[in-house]
């Protein structure tokens, strides 16, 4: 942009296309810079039911019309079928959105953004029974506790059961034993000189 200057104005406009249908992004509306006029258009097949978010202090626009659509389905043996799906056509639009500024004592200004996005409830293709990806807590719990990454940390039991052996906490109040257990861990963990966000 060789002749930028404060008050240019950028305007972009882009298709997604992608084999991950039930993984849909975003929709950021607000950046560091302020955004004049920005419109988010999708259109979904019947066969799958998305939630809807929205979050942030701007005004969005939203219209829901209906519509229709057709598409190839990949069955075995590479075999393909053309499907007529009945669709839901959801717009999105902001006008004169301000930009989003840095402010004390706020770390993930990300958080704060006006933005929308969608996540897959559930699918229902034909000549099938329907399949929830949403899970209450229960089954939330259980898959936390099979995932490789998670689950042993979860599972994980006191690493100082011996050390705490040793400490005498009869007769100290709670906020003693709490410091006692705080310096017990203190020592225990040694910083490696760097920052950073699991």
């Amino acid at each position: 942009m060789p002749n930028v200057k404060p008050g240019s104005v950028f305007e972009y406009k882009y298709r997604l296309q992608s084999d991950f249908y039930y993984l849909l992004n975003d929709w950021e509306i607000q950046e560091e810079i302020p955004v004049v006029y920005s419109l988010y258009e999708i259109e979904i097949p019947e066969y799958f039911h998305f939630t809807q978010n929205a979050s942030g202090y701007e005004q969005v626009d939203r219209e829901t019309a209906s519509g229709n659509q057709s598409f190839s389905v990949l069955l075995e043996k590479a075999q393909t079928e053309r499907v007529h799906a009945s669709t839901t056509k959801l717009k999105y639009t902001t006008r004169h959105t301000p930009a989003l500024k840095e402010v004390n004592h706020i770390w993930c200004l990300d958080d704060f953004k006006t933005k929308v996005s969608f996540e897959l409830h559930g699918v229902k293709f034909p000549y099938s029974v329907y399949q929830p990806f949403a899970n209450n807590w229960e089954n939330i719990d259980k898959t936390l506790l099979e995932d490789e990454s998670w689950g042993n940390f979860l599972k994980m039991g006191n690493p100082f059961r011996a050390e705490m052996k040793d400490l005498d906490m009869s007769g100290m109040t709670v906020p003693e034993k709490t410091a006692a257990l705080f310096e017990l861990v203190k020592s225990k963990v040694e910083w490696n000189g760097k920052y950073a966000l699991p």
